[in-house]
């Protein structure tokens, strides 16, 4: 089974500072996450006065292709469904304007009994025989990391906007995505054309002698 990551979006709303609680909640037809203390607080005149804000969050979804994933995303993530009928309503929603990621496989990625991506075979502290994976927002392992590598091809492919994306249209909503397969074929394209380009400049230059 492949592995996508989906950049989202989510709603949150937060009473005061700090806030001890959170609680999924739809009013007036929007979708979010609130933060709070006290059950008073709970009130929607209350809830109202606060000013919403959207943050940056991402999704492991596990499917054989992309546009199942898209919907096993909306069909299975619970802050998918709270809110209005638009997209933009929910409290969580994929962020269209970031292309999704089909992620490379890895021979030592493991999950553990906690629900977590570990790297190697889990411990006793639930974490792998080399730590936790790199999809869990930690550090990259010591030594070789497939997933690590696989992500430094992106970057170079991105920064030299080379990015191999497709589209996709679900239910009339246009959704970019990459496979393993695009970043490998991108990347290897890339840097024979740059090798080819080398292999120009330093060609000799043979100039026949006049008689």
């Amino acid at each position: 089974m492949k592995l996508w990551s989906l950049q989202l979006l989510q709603r949150k709303l937060k009473c005061n500072q700090p806030t001890f609680k959170e609680k999924l909640m739809e009013l007036d037809g929007v979708g979010f996450f609130y933060e709070y203390n006290k059950v008073e607080e709970l009130k929607p005149e209350y809830i109202r006065k606060h000013l919403q804000i959207r943050e940056s969050t991402y999704a492991i979804v596990e499917s054989p292709t992309v546009t199942q994933a898209i919907n096993t995303f909306h069909n299975e993530w619970d802050a998918a469904k709270v809110g209005g009928i638009a997209e933009e309503t929910k409290a969580l929603w994929i962020d269209r304007e970031h292309p999704i990621r089909e992620i490379a496989k890895c021979e030592l990625l493991r999950k553990s009994k906690r629900g977590q991506f570990i790297c190697g075979d889990e411990k006793n502290n639930g974490s792998g025989e080399f730590g936790m994976c790199i999809l869990e927002n930690y550090d990259r392992p010591d030594g070789y990391c497939g997933i690590g590598e696989y992500n430094d091809k992106i970057f170079y492919l991105d920064r030299n906007k080379k990015l191999p994306i497709k589209t996709i249209i679900i239910k009339g909503k246009e959704y970019k995505y990459y496979t393993v397969r695009d970043i490998e074929a991108a990347y290897k394209a890339f840097f024979d054309m740059k090798q080819e380009k080398l292999n120009i400049m330093h060609k000799p230059i043979i100039v026949e002698a006049t008689k």
